[in-house]
């Protein structure tokens, strides 16, 4: 059976200010985006986010490198915007500009090239968007929770999750989790049944 191709994207770093990554981020978007894809948000092990993986786990969602193919998972992770030297900033106007460019590399299928030879393309069947902030900067009329929206192309589904901020009061409710969790899993699902190779 057919797996989907999943990116999970975030709103930003929160460590350290990289003055780097910034000047990056701000004349190349799209190879701050390579940068961003292989340093691997919410990938890079429990301790570092515990509260925001803790949630995402909450919804049957996991790395994919964790062997798990029959639940939600991610191929791969981003952050749109790299560390602020103010804490909880969010440059809106910016985030609009590297969604609009990270939807270009999605519809042509670019491959974005690294100087170590390390590679990865952008065709992805599922786009999944972590919070409010997020999902303006990709769509502009808010959507409800895990409710898929296909995109113009007709290639890529949307879909929009609550921030796994632990001060985020949507995980406060069990019930709505778990609700949760079953439309994602059934997302998966009746995406395989139609990739489903007869």
């Amino acid at each position: 059976m057919k797996n989907p191709r999943v990116l999970l994207v975030g709103e930003r770093w929160n460590h350290t200010t990289n003055l780097r990554w910034n000047v990056l981020a701000r004349e190349n978007p799209r190879k701050w985006l390579e940068v961003s894809r292989r340093a691997g948000a919410y990938c890079t092990g429990l301790t570092r986010h515990r509260a925001l993986n803790k949630n995402l786990l909450r919804l049957g969602l996991r790395p994919q490198r964790d062997g798990v193919l029959d639940e939600p998972y991610f191929t791969e992770a981003i952050n749109l915007l790299p560390p602020s030297p103010i804490v909880g900033a969010w440059d809106a106007e910016h985030a609009e500009y590297v969604a609009r460019e990270l939807n270009e590399l999605r519809i042509v299928g670019v491959n974005s090239f690294c100087k170590d030879g390390v590679f990865g393309h952008w065709n992805t069947d599922i786009i999944l968007l972590l919070g409010r902030k997020v999902e303006h900067a990709f769509l502009r009329a808010p959507c409800q929770f895990f409710r898929p929206i296909l995109t113009p192309d007709m290639q890529t589904i949307l879909v929009t999750l609550p921030h796994p901020s632990g001060v985020n009061r949507f995980w406060n409710d069990s019930d709505e989790v778990e609700k949760g969790r079953f439309l994602l899993y059934s997302l998966w699902e009746e995406w395989r049944a139609a990739h489903t190779e007869q």
